[in-house]
């Protein structure tokens, strides 16, 4: 019995799908450093920048700053008291009123 040559088509099929659709990687809409306010720290936005920029992220942990989430591509650092959470983007698709956020915490 002789076999049927395959031939290149399914070969430059498979070359044309892996070429054509390039790994695009997530980000999050938003980027840089966000201080999420705090009831019990009445403290203005001029307040929590420079507390920010003297401190760095150790604001957070001395409490001069409530919370501290940090933007990163696709990673988010979320920093509240001593309490450092890192997670990755997994998707964020467009929706009426925003995104739908779809995460993975690191460990």
């Amino acid at each position: 019995m002789i076999g049927r040559p395959i031939g290149l088509a399914p070969l430059f099929s498979a070359a044309c799908l892996f070429l054509s659709s390039p790994a695009v990687a997530e980000i999050y809409p938003v980027n840089g450093v966000w201080v999420v306010p705090d009831h019990e720290l009445p403290m203005g936005t001029d307040g929590a920048c420079f507390s920010l920029r003297t401190s760095g992220v150790q604001a957070v942990a001395k409490k001069m700053i409530g919370q501290l989430i940090i933007f990163n591509e696709g990673t988010r650092y979320d920093l509240k008291g001593n309490t450092e959470v890192v997670s990755t983007l997994l998707s964020a698709k467009p929706m009426a009123g925003g995104y739908l956020i779809t995460e993975q915490p690191d460990r």
